[in-house]
């Protein structure tokens, strides 16, 4: 589309660069998916390794079951922001609180 709308000229290293900055996006993603299931270095580099394997099925697929898993990753994100919303409410533990996490609070502290 946008060699069509600038030229070859400059649709191809426009799209060389857009290809470059999703192939990067996507392991930046993939790293930052597999930090945040585990904390050793080891099990970070499995937990990656999956993962790519399973986006690499999906790619191959084709467009039409990509489109079938985007509604379900759309679905596991509001279920995340869901589940975020709902433990900001709920009081945290003696073990949190040692540790700095106090949660809302209605009376006002001045220092």
């Amino acid at each position: 589309m946008i060699s069509r709308s600038l030229g070859p000229e400059l649709g191809a290293p426009i799209g060389l660069l857009f290809a470059f900055a999703n192939a990067i996006a996507c392991a930046l993603h993939t790293v930052g998916f597999s930090e945040t299931m585990v904390d050793d270095v080891n099990d970070v580099r499995i937990i990656g390794a999956i993962t790519v394997v399973i986006l690499l099925c999906i790619t191959f697929a084709g467009m039409a079951w990509e489109a079938k898993a985007q509604i379900l990753f759309f679905i596991a994100i509001m279920l995340s922001l869901i589940n975020y919303f709902v433990g900001t409410v709920i009081p945290p533990s003696v073990d949190k609180q040692a540790v700095g996490f106090f949660g809302y609070r209605g009376e006002y502290t001045s220092s």
